[in-house]
């Protein structure tokens, strides 16, 4: 019983990333796989897969999500 209890909630967290991801899908692949040819170090590539980057993008996808909400209640 436990162990269907985490499998579906580990499976819905899965989904839920998937779905963010994939509606931001541009911003995401230009912010994290653009090509940096003068700053192509070992360093960077580490700087932008590191947690903090990560948790910085789900707060500016949640910025953007207000702000959709915002604008829906202004045109209502």
């Amino acid at each position: 019983m436990a162990l269907t209890i985490i499998l579906t909630t580990s499976l819905i967290i899965v989904i839920v990333l998937a779905a963010i991801l994939y509606t931001n899908k541009d911003r995401v692949f230009q912010h994290y796989f653009r090509r940096d040819y003068e700053e192509n170090s070992a360093f960077n590539f580490y700087n932008r897969f590191n947690i903090f980057s990560i948790m910085n993008f789900l707060d500016y996808s949640n910025e953007n999500i207000k702000n959709i909400e915002n604008n829906r209640n202004r045109k209502a």
